[in-house]
């Protein structure tokens, strides 16, 4: 029998899981938002909150809602997990939803969290104008910037999980500037080493 024809016509319906990205595991205890909006070109749009639920264990979801009488057309859903679940966004993952008579299937990804930890080492040094900045995929602007001959630091940041990430350092001795990048995955929840010896 056609789902659909079990709908009425001024209704739509999504639903699905809420999926840890790379791993598929599900994420119970998610917050979602449906939300319908209202957008003016240039001026930005205007939402409303029609209806909330929460993920259970296996992270399924599922919406039924009317789409007709309201003043937008357009509906999407935001999720909202606590960063204590170990995911990067609390909330900001939008998704379209239908806004006619139609039923959509559709697993929504979260991103998890991870580290990287850093040991940066000058083991060749040259002098006290020795440099080395830094940069990988992790967020905040700027890199980690240290001078002298002595250097010998560990730091740990916060990246995506189940992703790729590379760290990048640049060298400046003797006026002769260098460019090195590392790249590995990182699994989520975990912390992935990294050495700069330079």
């Amino acid at each position: 029998k056609d789902p659909l024809s079990e709908l009425p016509d001024d209704q739509a319906r999504i639903y699905g899981r809420v999926v840890e990205k790379g791993s598929k595991k599900p994420v119970g205890g998610a917050k979602l938002f449906l939300h319908n909006c209202s957008c003016v070109f240039l001026g930005g749009c205007s939402c409303s909150t029609i209806d909330t639920l929460t993920t259970d264990a296996s992270g399924a979801y599922d919406f039924t809602y009317k789409y007709a009488g309201y003043s937008g057309r357009t509906f999407d859903i935001s999720v909202l997990v606590p960063k204590s679940k170990g995911f990067i966004q609390e909330s900001g993952i939008a998704v379209l939803a239908p806004n006619t008579h139609t039923i959509v299937k559709y697993d929504i990804e979260i991103l998890p969290i991870a580290w990287a930890k850093v040991h940066v080492k000058n083991i060749n040094p040259f002098d006290e104008y020795d440099k080395i900045s830094v940069n990988g995929g992790w967020s905040g602007s700027g890199g980690n910037v240290y001078y002298n001959k002595n250097v010998d630091v560990y730091f740990i940041k916060e990246i995506l999980g189940n992703d790729s990430i590379g760290v990048g350092a640049s060298v400046t001795k003797n006026n002769i500037n260098t460019l090195t990048i590392q790249k590995k995955y990182a699994l989520a929840h975990d912390t992935t080493y990294f050495e700069i010896l330079y």
